[in-house]
Order: C-alpha cells, then structure tokens, then sequence
C-alpha cells in the first residue's frame, strides 16, 4: 500500500523538491555553459602551450649546444693542461685566453667563459668584460659539497643552470651587467665532499630572450623558482614582483607541465599560461588580455539572470506534477536503502584497500606533494607504523624464476611473510614493481637490538621462500635500513634499492645490507688496461681459449668491488672487444656483431657470471663470421690482390710517401679503382687501413720503448706530429702521451 505524506508536511514536501529541482536544473545549465567556454578557451590555451613549446625546443637546443661547447673545452690539450697540471705558466695561460676567444665566437649567445680549480685556486676568465667570478664559484661549489658530496661516486659530474649578479670589477668599464646573465656551471664534487674543477659558460640574457620569446605583441617571460625574470621580451619586465614571486612558489613544485589560470595583474584580471620547461626547472609564462571563452570571465553574469529565470520555470513545473504523490512505500524504501548500503560496505572495502596500497607507493616514492602526518598513516590501516619501520626490497631473481608468474610471486612472498614474521612484527608488503616487493616491519615489542633482530628474521623468512615452493625459487633482498618516520621511507626504499644493484657483482640469493658490502666489496677499482689489451689481442688472433681464461682474471678483480665502479670498468670492456669484433679478423675482414647487444647486457644479464657466457657466445659467432667470410674471399679473384696490398702497406708503413696513389702506381691500377677493389673485399677504405696499420706500430712503440713522440710519429710515417695526434686520438681515445702512461710502472 502506498504511504502519503500528512497534509502539515505537504508544503515540506514541495519546498524540498522545488529547491532540489531548481540547484538540479541551474547546476546543469551552468555546467553546459562552463563546458562550452571550457571548451573554446582550451582551444586557446593549446594554441598557445605549442607557442611555449617552441620557446621550450628552442631553449633546450641552445643548452644542447652549450654542451657541445662544454665538450669541446675538455677534449682541448691545452684545456687538460690547466685542470690536470701543477699549474699554468703566463705563456699557457695566453694561450689558453686565446682559444677562449676563439670558441666564444663559435656561438653568437655565449659572453664569457670561466675556468676554476678551487684546490690550487687558479682562475682564467674570457670575456668582453672584466668580471670576477672567483669567489662566486667557490662558494657555490663550498655549498654543493656540503649538501651532496658525501652521497656521490667519486668525482660525479655535475650541471647546474641559474640567472645571477655578474658585476664590473673596473670602475672605468661601461655597463652594469646586472640580472643579464646566464650562467650555465659544470662542476665536480668527489666522495669525500671535497669540491673540484669547474667550468662556466654565461649566456647573453638579452640575446637570449630574443631568440626564445621573439613575440613582441603578448608579455613572454622565463622565471625561475625564486620568480627572477630570466628572460623576458620588452613587455615581459614590467610584470611586478609580487606576482612573479607568487608564481615561482606554486609552480616549482607543480607536477603538471603546463596549465593557465587568471591573475590580478596591477587591477585588470589576465589570463596567465604556464609551461615547465624540459631541462631545468624554469617556467615559460605568457600574459594575455583574452577572457572571453574564459569561464571566470566578469560577463558571465549577462548570463546568470536568463538561467535563473529557465531553472525557476521548469523547477515549478516539477515540483507541481510530483510533489502530490510519495514515490514509494516506506518499507520498500527502506529495504533498497539496506541493500544499497550492504552493497556500498562491500565496494568501499576493495577501494580502501586499493587506497591504501596507492598511498604506500607515493610514500615510498616521495610523491605526495603535500606533508604527511601520522593521521594520514593511520587513516588507511597500515598495520606497520612509521617510527622504527624496518624497509627492505625482494627483488625475483629472473632467470632462476623463469617459470614464475609476477601472480604467483606476489602471492608467494605475502604468503610466507604471514607465516614468518606475523608473530613478532606488524608487516605491510608493496608492490613496487613486476618483480619487486617493499616489505615494511615493525617490532611488536621493542627490546635488544631491533636491527639485528629484524636482519635475522629476513634470513629465516629468506629460507621459508626457497624451500617452500614446489619449484625452484630465488630471491634477493635488499636492506635499506631503519627509517624514524614518514619522511625517511622514501630514503631507504632508495638505499635498499642502491644495495640490490651488488647483486650483480654479489650474484644471486642474497640478504645484501650495506655493512655486508662494506665488508665483501671494495673501492677504488684501477683501470686493468693491460689485461683489457690483453683481450682484445686475443680477439685479434681468434684465441677463444685464452680469451675465456683472460676473462676469467678480470672476473676475479672485479668480483671484488662495487657495482658502480665494475659497470664502468666493463662498459670500457664491451667496448672495446665488440670494436675489435666489427673491424678485425685474421685477414682484417670486417665482422658485423650487432651492437644491440652492447645494449641488452645490462638490461638481460644480471649477475658477473651471465657476462662470461655472453663473451663465449659472441666469440663463438665471431669465430663462425670469420670462417664463413674467409671461405667466401677466398673464391673472389682480387682476394690475392688484397693479400698483396696489405704486405706491402706493413712493410713499407714507415714511409712518409704511401698513400692511395703510390700504391695504385705499384700495382698497375689507378687509384680509384684499386681503393674501390679493397673497400669491397674488407670493408675498410684503403686510406683508413693504412693509418689504422700505422697507429698501431705507434702503440706497440708506445708501450715498448722510450722514444719520443715526434720521433714515434716520424717512424710510422705520419706527414706531421699534429696529424700523428689526432688521429690515435680519435683511434683509441686517448692522447698518446695518456696512452703510454697507462703501460709505465708507477
């Protein structure tokens, strides 16, 4: 039977309806007129984030550029001279002052160029201007050594990009530089904190701001995150302070790249487009006077009495037709409410757990964006707590899982954590990525030593893992350490994750801590250039044996220190054995081994010992390429040709007169035709395989005597000493005189 409201409440009734049919109706009016100036004023704003996105493209080329430049500096000898030698004399430093001169020519946008080595405090300045950077950039790099030097690999490259205060130390010189200048700094800072050499290369800001805010009829402006205008078109300056200081606080920390909101600009509303830029954490803004597909616009009020008006007409309507009838019965109203809340319990459930594994994850990660107190930790459940939380990483070992599901493994490690740890700890697992798991304990009660306790429940939770399962199962786990509240989550999660990448010099299956690498792995790796000569002299005489016994050598030097300082060293490694690969075989054929390779190593192999079967692999394709490439020339009727050429290119090498056109006369060809037979047989041109057989004279001499360099390059044939530099630089990548350093006994 259905119910009717009392007469008393009849008025009840239809004022209820006629206020919800009213915000209802006006809401969606409202909404469909926002939607549509939304709408319009996107299109604007896309219009305008691509105008940004150019100045963006433009900017990052300019800073790509510099680069370029800063590149160039370091391979100069006269540039390595001033960082690495004792000291510079006048004629050095003239010298150097001179080739300043001509590099800032090379772009129009650089001003100066400042070198400085803070241990001998030597400085050279290069500019149109007498400017003294000096105690500048000592005390930059005095504040960057106490903030990241004790965190960083020894000697870490470091770019830092800012606007500053570059003043005229002569009274006598023209033009205050003040806010003109773009300092763009490269700078060293080693492992103990000690700062080092450094390298600054100022921009023009003015010529700057032309060339990427050429656009005269809007305000264009660079901010950085203090709201100083580092570049700006004419327009641009006149923004005031307060805003731009506003602006570079709300937007540094902005995770979005670009966005547009209104501002009071000195008493007139403005429509203000904001675009982060690539590669430092500058923001391009552009000011612009048109609001008129803006929602917020002031004329949205012509708008607001028509809608009132419609929304007040078809609220009566409603309110007439239904508020004489009640809808349903109480009781059925009452059971749909139970079934809907029934049903609403059940889903909040999975969405809280969902939302709690989310919030984990942006702690670990640090991207909150916002603080974090212990309300918020609590709010979700977590059963661990954050002071004296215990941070690790289990990290799936791949090819010893290969039969594992990223399903199955979640599943196997939150199942034996429940079976391990439950009774002492309160425990939360995470996960992190496809095949790592942040797992997060707490004591239950806090007596004797926590960390020692916590490392000794791993080991057992670590075994419980491995024999568990009725498959084969490895797994490593990283120790991140003990964080003392929210804030240090993230630090450790890092630090255990730092820890996880020994396991590639560690191997397989372990509980790494950093006391346990501290212990096992060592600093400091030298160069082994003499056994990494060794192989590719084994490469070169197609040796597989011996090159395999020779890796084994290196495997045991670095299976005794760290991963970073092991990378670096094997990178050189690969390097050079795929370069002796791709160019050299018994008759100097070329071997095409893909350097895709070069790529996956550190990507697919995960441990030392995955190497050792990489390099057997690669050596035996090697071997096959050449047999296959051999048979094949070996039935070619300029393969003798070939045979003869180079015999005479080894036995007259030392002749300043060989060349392409010598030996076309020698053998009865021109030289076209007798370069084009050669590049087809060996894949090298004939004038390449020539220098190629003279630079590696030059380094057997190198190594095996003491003669000196103009005589070295004077007996392996090369017209003049600085033809004889460049090219064994380019060659092997090292200056002669760094290349014999390495084989003299220290």
């Amino acid at each position: 039977m259905n119910l009717r409201f009392p007469r008393k409440y009849f008025l009840k009734l239809f004022l209820l309806i006629f206020v919800i049919c009213f915000l209802t109706i006006g809401i969606a009016l409202y909404t469909g007129y926002y939607a549509y100036t939304s709408a319009r004023s996107d299109q604007y704003q896309a219009a305008v984030a691509d105008s940004l996105s150019v100045s963006d493209q433009m900017f990052t080329t300019l800073l790509t550029e510099v680069d370029m430049l800063y590149t160039l500096l370091l391979t100069n000898e006269q540039v390595q001279r001033f960082f690495q030698g004792p000291g510079i004399s006048e004629t050095g430093r003239e010298q150097l002052e001179e080739y300043l001169r001509n590099i800032r020519t090379l772009n129009p946008y650089v001003e100066s160029i400042a070198f400085y080595k803070p241990q001998k405090e030597e400085y050279i300045f290069s500019g149109p201007y007498h400017v003294d950077m000096q105690p500048y950039i000592g005390t930059y790099l005095k504040d960057m050594s106490q903030v990241g030097g004790g965190g960083l690999s020894n000697l870490s490259k470091h770019k830092n990009i800012f606007r500053y205060t570059a003043l005229v130390s002569d009274e006598g010189s023209e033009a205050d530089l003040m806010g003109q200048v773009i300092g763009v700094m490269y700078y060293n800072v080693d492992a103990g904190g000690n700062e080092s050499d450094s390298v600054v290369i100022n921009l023009n800001a003015l010529k700057v701001s032309e060339h990427i805010l050429p656009n005269l009829n809007t305000t264009s402006l660079l901010l950085n995150e203090y709201g100083t205008i580092i570049a700006a078109n004419r327009v641009g300056q006149a923004v005031p302070l307060r805003n731009r200081i506003r602006w570079g606080q709300k937007f540094f920390a902005e995770t979005r790249r670009t966005g547009h909101f209104v501002e009071d600009l000195e008493g007139k509303a403005k429509l203000v487009t904001y675009y982060k830029l690539s590669d430092c954490p500058w923001v391009l803004y552009e000011i612009s006077d048109d609001l008129r597909f803006h929602p917020f616009d002031s004329r949205m009020r012509l708008f607001l009495i028509p809608i009132i008006m419609v929304a007040l007409l078809f609220s009566l309507l409603i309110t007439a037709l239904s508020s004489t009838r009640l809808y349903k019965p109480v009781d059925a109203m009452f059971t749909d409410l139970s079934s809907r809340i029934a049903t609403l319990e059940t889903e909040n459930t999975g969405y809280l757990s969902n939302e709690k594994l989310s919030f984990l994850r942006s702690v670990i990660n640090n991207e909150t964006g916002r603080w974090i107190s212990r309300d918020d930790w609590d709010l979700y459940g977590i059963q661990a707590a954050p002071e004296n939380l215990f941070i690790s990483i289990i990290k799936w070992d791949e090819d010893e899982n290969a039969v594992l599901s990223e399903t199955v493994f979640e599943n196997l490690i939150k199942e034996s954590a429940d079976r391990c740890l439950k009774e002492q700890y309160r425990f939360e697992t995470v996960v992190f990525k496809k095949d790592e798991i942040v797992l997060l304990m707490n004591a239950r009660t806090e007596t004797g030593d926590l960390r020692s306790g916590m490392i000794d429940a791993l080991e057992r939770f670590h075994g419980f893992v491995c024999r568990s399962a009725s498959i084969p199962v490895s797994i490593s786990i990283g120790v991140g350490g003990m964080s003392n509240g929210i804030k240090e989550c993230e630090e450790c999660c890092r630090a255990a994750q730092e820890l996880l990448k020994q396991r590639f010099v560690l191997g397989y299956g372990r509980i790494i801590t950093g006391d346990y690498v501290k212990a096992v792995l060592s600093r400091g790796l030298n160069y082994p250039g003499e056994l990494i000569d060794v192989l590719e002299l084994n490469i070169r005489e197609c040796k597989k044996d011996e090159f395999m016994r020779n890796y084994g050598k290196l495997l045991d030097i670095l299976g005794k220190y760290i991963y970073q300082e092991v990378v670096s060293v094997l990178l050189q490694v690969i390097t050079r054995c795929l370069h002796a690969m791709n160019s050299i075989s018994a008759n100097n054929i070329p071997i095409k081994v893909d350097f895709d390779e070069f790529n996956r190593i550190f990507s697919t192999l995960h441990t030392l010992e995955h190497t050792r079967a990489w390099f057997s692999r690669m050596f035996d394709e090697y071997l096959l390429a050449i047999e296959n490439l051999e048979s094949l020339m070996k039935n070619d009727k300029h393969h003798q040709l070939t045979i003869q050429i180079q015999e005479y290119v080894t036995a007259h090498y030392a002749e300043a007169n060989l060349n392409v056109d010598s030996l076309a006369d020698s053998f009865g060809y021109t030289a076209n035709h007798i370069s084009k037979i050669f590049k087809n047989l060996t894949g090298l041109y004939l004038r390449d395989y020539i220098k190629d057989v003279r630079i590696q004279h030059a380094k057997d001499m190198l190594k095996n005597s003491s003669i000196s360099l103009q005589e070295i390059s004077a007996m392996t044939g090369f017209s003049n000493y600085n033809y004889f530099f460049s090219s064994f630089k380019k060659e092997s990548g090292l200056t002669p005189m760094t290349y014999r350093s390495r084989f003299i006994a220290p």
